[in-house]
């Protein structure tokens, strides 16, 4: 019964301290720290740059924070716990916090993950011009995202062997990923398939002359050449909007080759790439192109840049400066004739007018003195006339 009653004081004790310490707090926080008790803990999972690369790694957090009827947190209660990390990373912002029962990233346990905003836009033209838009974002590991990309279309094309190699160069580029799995590094990962010049000229061109293909943005992609089953050949020009008439000359072989059970091979090329996320906008412009508007064919841009590159190399060559001043020295020469030649008879007319004018002022002035030197002579015969009567 003592023991009994030992056990009530104790409680009653607890109790009271409790409301005690409660009593010392403000309102706001006895509120906010009963409705963290009250919210239930979750894990959450999102990126964390690899340190000294443009690369990031899966996080996992556990922490109480509220989670509404339909499955859902909000990103700043996330953030309130684990930092501004859970806003997002390397320029990519998180877009939602999205509940999945069972993933490879948190080990089969329900969690929230952090699905990320796409971040950086590719345009890739051909040699003909066209173009296709492609978009890059960090919501895939290395491992995952060429696996998907290769076992969609290009399965038989494309040896599993690339992907070593491309990952093998990403390490010697940045030593700090050694160890790290490829299913446990996200980027911005590329992958990009451009179809060769299709048009009649511009298979012409290429075929006689060599268009330079530009990079735009800082983009150092690994450039892979294969061929390609003319049934996903034909799906990747319509990706690019080929115009009908460019699917003629395919048509009719993938018709004869049916006839013989086999299928027409294009050539391909496909790029791997990866972006620091310093370049909001990248290209791949096989057309020769300096900008992601210049959708020219290459066959004009790669003409245009000829003609001005023979143009800057005759006009810097220094025998052609000494030719261009001989040259503009004799026409000046010519020049300069040709005015004395149109002025010669010109001043001449001049000078005629000008002594005909100054002859007859001589004239006049001639007929002036006369007439006053005549003028003198009779008034003295009129005075020696006068004299003599005189006498």
């Amino acid at each position: 019964m003592k023991s009994y009653r030992l056990n009530i004081i104790s409680i009653l004790t607890a109790f009271c301290v409790l409301v005690l310490l409660l009593a010392t707090l403000p309102l706001g926080s006895i509120v906010v720290y009963a409705e963290e008790l009250t919210n239930p803990i979750i894990n959450v999972v999102y990126l964390k740059q690899i340190e000294g690369t443009p690369f990031a790694e899966y996080v996992y957090k556990s922490i109480r924070c509220p989670v509404s009827s339909d499955d859902k947190v909000s990103i700043n209660d996330v953030a309130r716990k684990v930092g501004n990390e859970a806003y997002g990373v390397l320029n990519s912002w998180v877009h939602e916090y999205r509940y999945v029962e069972s993933s490879e990233v948190v080990n089969g346990e329900p969690a929230f993950l952090a699905i990320y905003e796409k971040s950086v836009y590719v345009n890739a033209k051909t040699a003909d011009g066209y173009y296709e838009h492609y978009f890059l974002d960090l919501n895939y590991d290395y491992y995952s995202f060429y696996m998907m990309k290769i076992n969609a279309d290009y399965r038989n094309v494309i040896p599993a062997d690339v992907l070593s190699y491309k990952w093998n160069d990403i390490l010697n580029k940045f030593p700090k990923l050694a160890g790290y799995d490829q299913k446990k590094v996200h980027g911005y990962w590329g992958f990009v398939a451009v179809p060769q010049a299709e048009t009649f000229v511009g298979k012409i061109f290429t075929d006689l002359f060599t268009i330079d293909t530009n990079y735009f943005g800082n983009i150092q992609p690994f450039l892979f050449q294969a061929k390609l089953p003319y049934s996903t050949y034909y799906n990747l020009m319509k990706d690019y909007d080929f115009p009908y008439s460019a699917f003629f000359s395919h048509e009719f072989k993938d018709v004869v080759n049916q006839l013989f059970g086999t299928e027409e091979k294009c050539d391909t090329d496909f790029y791997f790439f990866f972006a620091d996320g310093t370049n909001s906008i990248l290209g791949i412009f096989e057309n020769g192109a300096s900008d992601v508007s210049d959708n020219r064919s290459g066959v004009i841009i790669t003409t245009e840049k000829k003609i001005g590159e023979t143009l800057k190399s005759v006009l810097g060559n220094d025998d052609f400066k000494k030719a261009i001043g001989i040259i503009l020295g004799v026409l000046a020469l010519c020049l300069v004739a040709y005015i004395l030649f149109k002025l010669t008879p010109l001043l001449r007319r001049m000078n005629r007018k000008e002594t005909e004018k100054r002859k007859k002022i001589k004239d006049k002035e001639a007929r002036a003195k006369q007439r006053t030197l005549d003028k003198e002579r009779r008034k003295s015969e009129r005075l020696q006339l006068k004299e003599s009567r005189k006498r």
